[in-house]
Order: structure tokens, then C-alpha cells, then sequence
């Protein structure tokens, strides 16, 4: 069984996200929503791999959230992001251990890259 850190500011889109990681037979161990609870969550609750959106709450995102964990992690991560910006889809590539979906992220897409990405 996987635990997986949800990284998302929409609760609608956490109760969803939540759902799915449930029905993958996953375990979320913590939510957080800003770069400080996304980077407090990281450090106190081991992990298999973050599901990590853009926007956050804050004047931080999580691009800027991912670049902090690499300083002391090498965990996966899964940007979940609405945003296909050409900007913001070379910045995720520069992140080590990391892909990314485009939202709406189906439950078969999600589960596919959760079973066949490289740990």
C-alpha cells in the first residue's frame, strides 16, 4: 500500500483526489493546501509520493514547494495541474522524480501513473 501526501487548495478537488487514493488502495497521510503545510506535511508524515498541484494558497506554489523538498527529499512527485502553460510545464520537468496530469485528472489516468511510474 502506498502513502500518498495530497498537495491541493480546492476542497472539492481534495474530497475527489482523496477518494480516488482510496479506492487505489492508497493511504493519504496528510493534506495541505500551502508551501509551509505542503513542506511540514513532507518532513512529518513518511511517504511513498506527493500529488502536488500548482496553485496553492499563499504567494508560494508548488513548483516552489517541490524545489524546497528536493533540498531534502527525493520523494516523487505527481503535479496535478490545469495549467498546460508551456512556462509551467518546463519548470515541472526541471523537478527531479517528477511527472505531471493535466486536469480534470481522471480515477484510470491517476491510477495508471501511480502503478507504472519508476520509484
Amino acid at each position: 500500500m502506498k502513502n500518498i501526501i495530497l498537495v491541493e487548495d480546492d476542497s472539492i478537488l481534495v474530497f475527489v483526489v482523496k477518494k480516488y487514493i482510496e479506492k487505489m488502495s492508497c493511504n493519504c497521510t496528510a493534506v495541505a493546501s500551502s508551501f509551509d503545510e505542503t513542506i511540514d506535511a513532507v518532513k512529518n508524515n513518511p511517504s511513498d509520493l506527493i500529488l502536488m498541484d500548482i496553485n496553492l494558497i499563499g504567494p508560494k506554489n508548488g513548483i516552489d514547494a517541490a524545489e524546497e523538498i528536493r533540498k531534502f527529499s527525493d520523494i516523487p512527485i505527481f503535479f496535478l495541474t490545469g495549467n498546460s502553460d508551456k512556462s509551467f510545464v518546463a519548470k515541472m520537468e526541471t523537478i527531479s522524480n517528477s511527472t505531471f496530469l493535466i486536469k480534470p485528472v481522471s480515477f484510470e489516468d491517476l491510477k495508471l501513473k501511480v502503478e507504472t511510474f519508476k520509484y
